[in-house]
């Protein structure tokens, strides 16, 4: 698969979980398994764009099901299928079972929405709520750039936490950023200009408070 068919198969899963109002996170570990299930096996037909959204799918039926349990009462195999044109449920219920298999049922492990949560638990007040916000949606507009797959999550966590302090707050804390985090923002260099390049947001512009890391 190559960047731009794995961006399109992002942003459609990312849609269907939206279109169902899945829990938030899901997107972030139905990526996981995909990216982990394609990189431990082939895909067995010719019609590869057809199996990657059965593939898309059934990450994002098993993630749901994850991040919170009751998505069993308001989705099931049947009303994916009808939503993204399968010819029946079975295919989904039959890739989710061949995938979970790939994965030898390890689907737990904290993802970049994990991260950000934990980073910012203890956010009281709007404005530390709009840094979360923030970081959440740049967090997540990370999961389109196959590039950031070289990141553990926890730095795509910390790089949009700390954009994220910088658009709402220049002159936060450094240290305070630091001690949360455990990343020094000359570490995540890197990151930060991937995400001022995808410019996700129109706040999300070069800061004179970034000058220095960039």
């Amino acid at each position: 698969m190559d960047e731009a068919t794995r961006a399109d198969l992002v942003e459609w899963m990312d849609e269907f979980a939206k279109h169902f109002n899945l829990a938030p996170g899901t997107i972030h570990r139905a990526v996981s398994y995909v990216d982990r299930v394609l990189s431990a096996r082939t895909l067995s037909t010719t019609d590869t764009d057809y199996e990657l959204r059965v593939l898309g799918a059934a990450a994002v039926f098993a993630a749901a099901k994850y991040e919170q349990r009751s998505t069993i009462r308001k989705l099931n195999a049947k009303d994916i299928a009808a939503y993204c044109g399968f010819a029946a449920g079975k295919e989904v219920t039959d890739m989710e079972r061949e995938m979970l298999a790939t994965l030898r049922y390890e689907l737990g492990g904290p993802t970049a929405h994990t991260f950000v949560g934990h980073f910012t638990r203890n956010s009281r007040g709007d404005r530390n709520m709009e840094i979360r916000r923030l970081a959440h949606e740049l967090a997540n507009a990370s999961l389109v750039e196959y590039g950031w797959l070289q990141f553990l999550p926890s730095a795509v966590a910390a790089t949009a936490l700390f954009l994220a302090m910088r658009m709402v707050n220049p002159a936060d804390n450094q240290e305070y950023f630091e001690d949360l985090t455990g990343y020094k923002p000359m570490e995540l260099v890197g990151g930060m200009r991937s995400l001022l390049r995808t410019n996700p947001s129109s706040r999300l512009v070069i800061l004179p408070a970034l000058q220095q890391y960039l």
